[in-house]
């Protein structure tokens, strides 16, 4: 098995601060990768586990938005040999892309945490829509990342370069990159 470096997974001197916070000694940082039905699977220097969020995280979490999800780091007392481990916190989020939770009740539900940059693609075929990229570009910037436009399909696409020049008066100043998997443009 590789060791896996933290600073690969996006490990920094922010998450590093704050694991200091909560460190018990015994337990190490990891970056949760999936979101399972009652586990997550989590990725640190003892390699890929599947995890369980200990009682006292559940009980003391306000609501949903305070469990893991995707991206999030969190301090874990890892059981190696079993491949699995124990979620004892969750360290404070840098970024998070979240929205209303489905039901009567409004709550949030954060699809991924802690992301720097975030890739809003769209295809250029007959679904275009300028005003659906604009809705989610207002919710990479609300998350705390920056946004990159992908238009993809370009080879479907007759006026690509004027759809692209659209996009980019709507979305100023994020980076709009046209793509074609067919001729390799992009």
């Amino acid at each position: 098995t590789s060791v896996i470096s933290l600073f690969d997974l996006g490990w920094n001197e922010f998450f590093e601060n704050e694991f200091r916070k909560q460190d018990e000694g015994g337990v190490c940082p990891a970056r949760v990768v999936e979101e399972l039905k009652d586990a997550y699977r989590v990725r640190g220097e003892t390699g890929e586990l599947l995890a369980e969020v200990a009682g006292r995280v559940r009980f003391a979490a306000p609501a949903r938005e305070g469990l893991p999800a995707v991206g999030d780091w969190v301090v874990l007392a890892p059981r190696e040999r079993e491949g699995r481990g124990t979620i004892l916190g969750v360290l404070p989020r840098r970024s998070k892309v979240s929205r209303k939770a489905a039901g009567r009740v409004a709550a949030e539900q954060v699809i991924a945490a802690n992301l720097d940059t975030i890739f809003v693609v769209s295809s250029l075929n007959r679904d275009f829509n300028v005003r659906r990229i604009e809705r989610y570009l207002a919710m990479v910037w609300e998350s705390g990342a920056s946004p990159v436009v992908l238009l993809t399909k370009s080879d479907l696409c007759e006026d690509a370069a004027q759809r692209a020049e659209e996009m980019k008066s709507v979305a100023m100043g994020v980076p709009v990159h046209v793509l074609s998997a067919i001729s390799g443009e992009g």
